[in-house]
């Protein structure tokens, strides 16, 4: 991180997220590093930025979801994001427990209606909470 930030235009980033070793995992896995140039990545990416960047950004915004990429969103409107190679380990969980199918399906919708402007509070109902 502190090496990608000696670059002056670099406000902050992410890195590569692995899910596990499992057929689920290895997908998810794909499926993050393929959207992420589309700038759709969340916060089991480990996301970082530089102090004033998170001031000037205004910092999370006090959804309920999608809190992660809407801050990502503010991010790259103030300059450019890492990438790091370096993997982050995140729990491939949710779809290991919830289905893949259905987890996929919950996913796609909340997308959707994140992207066509339907509030992330309206959005946090289709989220099935899985702890």
């Amino acid at each position: 991180m502190r090496a990608a930030l000696r670059d002056p235009g670099v406000v902050g980033g992410n890195h590569r997220a692995d899910f596990g070793r499992g057929a689920n995992g290895r997908v998810l896995a794909a499926l993050y590093h393929v959207m992420r140039p589309f700038r759709v990545y969340y916060g089991d990416s480990a996301l970082f930025c530089r102090a004033d960047a998170f001031a000037a950004s205004g910092g999370f915004p006090p959804y309920p979801l999608m809190e992660d990429l809407a801050f990502v969103r503010r991010l790259h409107s103030l300059g450019r994001m890492a990438y790091l190679p370096t993997p982050v380990f995140a729990s491939a969980r949710r779809w290991e427990r919830g289905g893949v199918a259905r987890t996929w399906a919950s996913w796609v919708v909340i997308q959707v209606g994140y992207w066509l402007g339907v509030p992330p509070e309206r959005l946090a109902r289709l989220y099935r909470h899985i702890r």
